[in-house]
């Protein structure tokens, strides 16, 4: 008996999800045995703009280990804030990421962005790589987040050479980013941190256990642990 009710929540699981854009990314990216399983959960109201380059998962697969496009923050109005999902580079996942609505991912060409297990956007943050950003196991991210790797634009000295390349972005095991914050090209947040709402990183960070905030960024709380 046990075995049939855990056999019909499941299916109860799988059918709550099931739609068109979970479909699609599943069976574009996994073998069809993988995608069967329906790893990736994708809200009926995510945008695709752009599915190409690549998707890996490190961890055994299951059903909904990824969710995007879900959840529900108060301030917004999620039937409006709509995802929006952009992949021509490599996205990486571990098990229990969830990024919320009205969250806009975006991988170019040649990018990656890998997410550690348990990340969570809680929604309407911006993610937008062309070179290399990576999270690293549970980390939180509030709302209006914008994390970039890139100027997108040129920008040269006298002699034509450009002075501004793209830079890696590293953050840490256990980092919380308060809303409104602005991640840099070229930023390093180590573990067990805390970005303070409408700060402004873009550059590396050196302590860890600490809150950072203001702008410009500096170290206001020092040996703390917070929980997720």
């Amino acid at each position: 008996m046990k075995i049939v009710l855990e056999k019909c929540k499941f299916i109860i699981k799988i059918v709550k999800y099931l739609n068109l854009n979970t479909l699609r990314i599943n069976f574009r990216y996994f073998d069809f045995f993988e995608a069967i399983k329906l790893p990736i959960f994708l809200a009926p109201n995510v945008k695709i703009l752009k599915l190409s380059g690549s998707v890996l998962i490190n961890k055994p697969i299951y059903p909904g280990m990824i969710r995007i496009g879900y959840g529900n923050v108060g301030i917004f109005d999620k039937d409006y804030q709509r995802t929006l999902l952009y992949i021509e580079g490599v996205i990486e996942f571990d098990e229990g990421v969830k990024i919320g609505h009205g969250s806009r991912i975006s991988s170019a060409k040649g990018s990656l962005i890998r997410f550690g297990k348990n990340f969570t956007i809680t929604a309407h943050s911006s993610i937008i790589s062309r070179f290399k950003i990576t999270f690293g196991n549970d980390c939180l991210l509030s709302w209006d987040i914008l994390i970039m790797d890139s100027d997108f634009h040129f920008i040269k000295n006298t002699a034509g050479i450009p002075i501004n390349e793209d830079k890696e972005i590293i953050i840490g095991d256990k980092v919380w980013i308060g809303c409104r914050s602005i991640i840099l090209k070229g930023s390093i947040i180590p573990d067990n941190c805390v970005i303070g709402a409408q700060a402004i990183v873009s550059s590396r960070l050196s302590e860890k256990n600490v809150i950072y905030a203001k702008c410009p960024i500096t170290i206001v709380k020092k040996d703390i642990y917070w929980e997720k």
